[in-house]
């Protein structure tokens, strides 16, 4: 096979198709689990809690969140985008261990509330 037809194919495989594989990929991951990820991300921003549990969604009863396959989605996408960890689960004493997850304390804080022009004057 001439070089130049291999040097064409790797051109080819690094600025289409690995970029493409890469975009089919995420596109995936966001049908699956950005969804509920920003549902999920809305209410950590503004209850600030230290650790949370799958469980702990599914109770909110949140549209999209109350199936145990969508809420792993979702907290999947959280951990990849790193805010979530999953704690080393404790040696329970009865039963399978509920995963908890830490929450990053860096995630952005609530906007502040804009006071309207006029108001409190």
């Amino acid at each position: 096979m001439p070089k130049n037809t291999i040097e064409r194919v790797l051109r080819l495989m690094d600025e289409y198709i690995i970029p493409m594989d890469a975009l089919v990929y995420f596109e995936h991951d966001q049908a699956n689990g950005a969804a509920g990820a920003r549902r999920i991300a809305a209410w950590l921003v503004q209850a600030r809690p230290s650790a949370i549990t799958m469980r702990d969604v599914k109770r909110k009863h949140w549209s999209g969140l109350t199936e145990q396959p969508d809420v792993e989605a979702a907290f999947e996408y959280l951990c990849t985008m790193n805010w979530l960890r999953e704690q080393q689960p404790d040696r329970p004493l009865r039963g399978r261990p509920a995963a908890r997850f830490d929450v990053n304390p860096n995630i952005p804080r609530p906007e502040p509330k804009q006071r309207r022009e006029g108001a409190g004057t």
